[in-house]
């Protein structure tokens, strides 16, 4: 069932609640130091359920450059689809031929991904998209690397962001076979002038 809660100052969250899942999104004014009212606004998302999975799902170190936090969960749920399960940022991962729940905390995750590939990765470098990167170039075959990557950038490829700097490279030259649009590819990318 879908409802609205109304909190002080306006704040509006309309939350979805399927099981114990409980989302929400609000727009915040933003004021100025001054504490005048500008014309912006913040978008801020709530989410409720098992603290430690969500702050796995979503956290992640921060970043120069056009890597943001969503690079670094989406190649973690590249990871899992690759060997296929789906990776849900709310619940944990889910086998998808039997589709039970086969990972719901950060430790069954990690210990789930070791096991897949064969590697020792830690939580720690998963929180970090180049420490991640790094890893899985040292850690896996090429073709299971490119796999990974090829699921990747097509994930990628459906969300509004730009791609990697570090992986634009793979992009160009894989985007007619992995059929990348780069519909969805800010202004500003370097692959804007690159896409087909």
């Amino acid at each position: 069932s879908l409802e609205s809660i109304h909190l002080p100052n306006s704040i509006n969250i309309i939350g979805d609640k399927v099981g114990t899942r409980v989302e929400g999104l609000s727009s915040y004014v933003v004021f100025d130091e001054q504490g005048k009212q500008t014309d912006l606004s913040v978008q801020i998302d709530i989410n409720v359920g098992n603290i430690d999975w969500l702050k796995f799902a979503y956290y992640s170190d921060s970043y120069k450059g056009n890597v943001k936090g969503l690079h670094r969960t989406q190649l973690m749920l590249s990871l899992f689809s690759y060997k296929g399960d789906t990776f849900s940022h709310n619940y944990g991962v889910k086998s998808r031929e039997s589709q039970e729940i086969v990972a719901d905390n950060p430790d069954a995750a990690v210990k789930l991904l070791n096991k897949m590939y064969g590697f020792n990765i830690t939580e720690k470098i998963l929180q970090n998209y180049f420490d991640l990167q790094n890893f899985l170039k040292d850690n896996l075959k090429k073709e299971d690397l490119y796999g990974v990557w090829n699921t990747y950038l097509k994930i990628l490829d459906s969300t509004r962001c730009d791609i990697p700097e570090d992986i634009q490279w793979y992009w160009v030259e894989h985007q007619d076979d992995l059929g990348l649009t780069g519909k969805f590819l800010p202004n500003n990318s370097n692959l804007i002038a690159l896409k087909k």
